[in-house]
């Protein structure tokens, strides 16, 4: 199963969704490779969220594995 990064930022709409960023490259084996790829290239990882959505403050990052993305992503009432 593929991991993924997916960062989630400070921005909160009225209708509840928030700024979401899935980094789709590079794909992690597993949960600890994704996580130290996350701590060794953090200023990285700031740098693109920053030019993505400019002075909006990150919220947190997470590593997702592939299958939980779908689950994620999936619009409100809509069944997986």
């Amino acid at each position: 199963m593929k991991w993924f990064l997916v960062a989630f930022m400070m921005s909160v709409y009225p209708d509840g969704g928030r700024d979401t960023y899935l980094f789709s490259e590079p794909a992690f084996s597993s949960l600890e490779e994704c996580q130290i790829f996350t701590q060794t290239n953090a200023p990285t990882i700031r740098m693109e969220l920053g030019a993505e959505y400019g002075p909006i403050p990150i919220d947190s990052i997470w590593c997702v594995r592939e299958d939980k993305l779908k689950i994620l992503f999936q619009p409100p009432g809509i069944d997986a």
